[in-house]
Formats: structure tokens, sequence, C-alpha cells
């Protein structure tokens, strides 16, 4: 374990953002994430929630269509994250008059990366509270970061690496244990519920762990 030292883990994990940063494709690749940019920017612009629907099949589908619109059918932790790069990409887009839509696709191509980070950085935490050793640990996160499906969910727009981030970060605060780490968790399993409501049925195995190991 010589290759992973202890003091390494930040060089580690810079690199792997660079790693992840310099393979992104640039470009929104998930046809479902256009529900929430465009949600984003209705809330900017119009102030409302309300989308256009993007083909008929749409609305004879949905649910209630107001003004021939509709509201976007997925979660509003998305849309609470695109909010400043829908932001920023408007601004950039009036300074340099650069098409919108692609300066928007390119910035949201990004916005896993840190998540990605992050996710990674708790695993690595939890591998230490688990008793693992903090070279194993580096190794846990090198493997994860590169040798995985990981490293190309990262890249993507898919939400899932971002639900991981939200997911450890639940799991590493109620392993830990400390005062108001409950909070912290449940401030995670919260974005973790944002960004996907099917995700509370988690809350069942971490409300046991409570239980069972912490008297509650």
């Amino acid at each position: 374990m010589k290759w992973f030292p202890q003091s390494r883990i930040s060089q580690i994990l810079i690199l792997i953002g660079f790693i992840y940063f310099f393979s992104a494709k640039g470009l929104v690749e998930i046809s479902d994430t256009d529900y929430s940019i465009r949600t984003a920017k209705a809330i900017i612009e119009d102030q409302t929630l309300l989308i256009d629907t993007p083909d008929p099949a749409v609305v004879a589908s949905s649910p209630r269509v107001v003004d021939g619109k509709i509201y976007s059918k997925y979660g509003v932790g998305l849309v609470i994250i695109f909010l400043p790069i829908v932001a920023v990409a408007k601004l950039v887009a009036f300074v340099t008059t650069l098409p919108e839509v692609y300066i928007t696709g390119f910035l949201i191509s990004f916005y896993n990366v840190p998540f990605a980070i992050g996710a990674l950085i708790f695993l690595n935490k939890i591998c230490i509270l688990l008793g693992v050793t903090q070279a194993g640990a580096n190794l846990v996160v090198i493997l994860s970061a590169v040798g995985t499906f990981f490293w190309k969910y990262t890249v993507s727009d898919y939400s899932e690496v971002t639900q991981v981030f939200f997911l450890l970060g639940a799991i590493y605060f109620l392993f830990r244990g400390k005062d108001r780490d409950l909070y912290f968790a449940s401030i995670m399993f919260s974005g973790l519920i944002l960004m996907k409501l099917v995700n509370v049925l988690l809350w069942i195995p971490l409300a046991l762990y409570l239980i069972f190991n912490k008297g509650l």
C-alpha cells in the first residue's frame, strides 16, 4: 500500500477532478435533463414552474395543462442546482452574444463533477470509520472513481452521481454519530429526496440503523 499514502488523498482527488473535467462531453446528453433546464429558465425568466410541452403526446398524458404548458414531471432538486448555472449561462450569452442554449448545455455537462468529488470524500471517510486503513481507503476511492461506471455518470448529465453524494453524506454523518450529525444526515437525506422522490424508500434501512445502533 506504499503507493497510496495518507498524505496523498487531496492530490488524488485533484487528479480525479481534472480527469472528470477534461472528459466531460460539453453538452446535454439526456433528454430528461431538458425538463429541469427549462423549469429553471421558466423560474428565472417568468417566475413560474410552467414549461412548454415538447410534443403533443406529452400534453395528452400530462395531469395538468395550463395555457398549453405543463409542470415538469421531475423533482425540484436538479432545478435548484441548475438555477445558478442557467443564470450564468444567460449572462455569458448576453456578454458574448453566443447562443444561450449551447452555453447552458456546456455548463450543465460539468455539474456532476463537484458532487462526484464530494461523494468520493464521503466514501473515503466512511471507509476510515469502518476501520479501513487510509491507504486502503485511498485505493477504494481510486478504483471507484476511474474503474467503475461512476466515471461515466459523472461526465454526463445523469443525476445518479449527485444522488450518491447526498446518500453517502447521510450515511457518513449517521456512522460518525457526533453532536448535530443527525441534523446533517437529515439535511443530506432531504437533498436526496429532492433529487428523486423514490429515494424515500432508503429511509427504512437508515431508520433501522438508528433504532438498532443508536437506541432511538
